[in-house]
């Protein structure tokens, strides 16, 4: 899903069991640099409650006009799998119908620390294939509170230019002021964002970073505005 116009996405995750999303392509720039404001569906995304609770999380993509997979999400290890408690986040990014973690398109990491004061400001990393193929193809980093993330070709690209790709959480009014009745309704209400893809960048890579974060972020509560009161 490569581009020619820099392009906005509205991601609203679904209330209902599993890891389900509305994605649309909310706004597209022409050569021209003419904003133009639409609302088409972009992908259609489906994660079983099953999946979620007794395996790999696993989450397909898929065109939602002819109803064909794309590609899949999956979590690098099993959530039963002890070692999920003390390992980095890590996800695959699978051809549609494959649960070998081998068949990697893309993988996902969020470091074990991050960068700023004490390491607050999530780190994360895509490579091609596997991480041990050591292709990165991606950086990106949170913002203090984790509402915020910017991704750029390269961590020297950090700080040295703009970047290729932004995640905005958007804020819910309505989850804010919930936050100051209910400690904890915010961490059960469904999370909204924009994402910002420049021209020739891999959409589909970063529609699927943004549905990796929140799934991490659902599990952390980094990002959570009840949470991080």
């Amino acid at each position: 899903m490569v581009m020619d116009f820099d392009s906005v996405y509205d991601i609203k995750e679904e209330i209902e069991f599993g890891n389900h999303f509305n994605i649309n392509l909310k706004a597209a720039t022409d050569s021209r640099g003419v904003l133009h404001r639409t609302k088409v569906k972009a992908i259609k995304v489906d994660g079983k409650f099953k999946a979620q609770l007794f395996g790999h999380e696993s989450t397909h993509v898929y065109n939602p006009t002819t109803g064909t997979e794309l590609f899949k999400l999956r979590k690098s290890r099993h959530n039963w799998n002890p070692v999920d408690r003390i390992g980095r986040w890590s996800w695959r990014i699978l051809p549609a119908g494959s649960k070998d973690n081998d068949d990697a398109i893309f993988t996902i990491n969020r470091d074990y620390l991050g960068r700023g004061l004490l390491w607050q400001k999530e780190e994360w990393r895509i490579y091609q294939g596997r991480k041990r193929d050591d292709q990165p193809v991606m950086y990106c980093v949170g913002s203090w509170w984790g509402w915020s993330a910017e991704c750029y070709h390269s961590e020297s690209d950090y700080g040295n230019g703009i970047p290729v790709a932004e995640l905005q959480q958007k804020i819910d009014l309505f989850k804010v002021a919930k936050v100051f009745n209910f400690a904890n309704l915010g961490a059960f209400l469904p999370e909204s964002y924009y994402l910002n893809v420049k021209a020739g960048e891999d959409t589909a890579l970063f529609l699927a970073l943004a549905l990796v974060v929140d799934s991490v972020h659902d599990k952390t509560s980094k990002g959570n505005l009840a949470r991080n009161r």
